[in-house]
């Protein structure tokens, strides 16, 4: 391929983006080897119990390796930050099935890192739905100070977040701030908007 010179900025362009091309692919070999690790071990291996500092209660194996995974995306989202956009979405170029596995992880991940002392006497239903390809419906049920997920499609609810998986993504690792995203359509709610306004305060780690 001949490269033309045109101009020191052409240059600058040029060199961002191969070296945006290479960290993404070196980004997609690192995530491929953290899944590889898993097809090595049996169903019963992977559902041994294990624990981390930062979880509500204990967990699995599978969860561990959630939390591997996860940590790589969001390490990658805050250098596309960084990088100002340059490099692509996480979640952009993969087929469905990679988008599917990485929601599922998440939502299946979420009761672990539920802030029970914060809704000790919340009882409340969450349906995620995720829109677009490798989409789909997660419910998250909040009772007695614990979070359960289940597969959402076809239960009841109290209030439903709507949303495409990147902008979901992006509401996670704050890039993408919730009024702004329900202003611009971006995140569309059903039912009690009130619930929904409540859910940043109930994950993450203790301070």
């Amino acid at each position: 391929m001949k490269f033309v010179y045109r101009s020191p900025s052409n240059v600058v362009t040029f060199t961002v983006w191969f070296a945006s091309v290479r960290f993404f692919a070196r980004m997609k070999s690192a995530y491929e080897q953290h899944i590889s690790m898993m097809d090595g071990l049996t169903e019963e291996e992977l559902d041994k119990p294990a624990m981390n500092p930062n979880w509500d209660r204990p967990g699995t194996m599978r969860d561990l390796f959630c939390a591997g995974y996860g940590f790589l995306a969001q390490q990658y989202q805050q250098i596309r930050r960084v990088a100002k956009r340059k490099l692509p979405h996480w979640l952009d170029g993969g087929p469905p099935e990679r988008t599917n596995f990485h929601l599922d992880r998440v939502f299946n991940y979420m009761p672990l890192i539920f802030r029970g002392d914060r809704a000790e006497d919340m009882q409340a239903i969450y349906l995620f739905t995720m829109e677009g390809p490798g989409g789909g419906e997660w419910r998250l049920k909040m009772s007695n100070g614990r979070a359960e997920c289940e597969d959402g499609a076809g239960f009841e609810h109290d209030v439903e977040i709507k949303t495409k998986p990147e902008h979901w993504m992006d509401l996670s690792s704050g890039d993408l701030n919730p009024p702004m995203a329900i202003m611009t359509r971006k995140v569309k709610l059903g039912g009690n908007a009130g619930l929904a306004m409540k859910l940043s305060e109930l994950f993450g780690a203790g301070e």
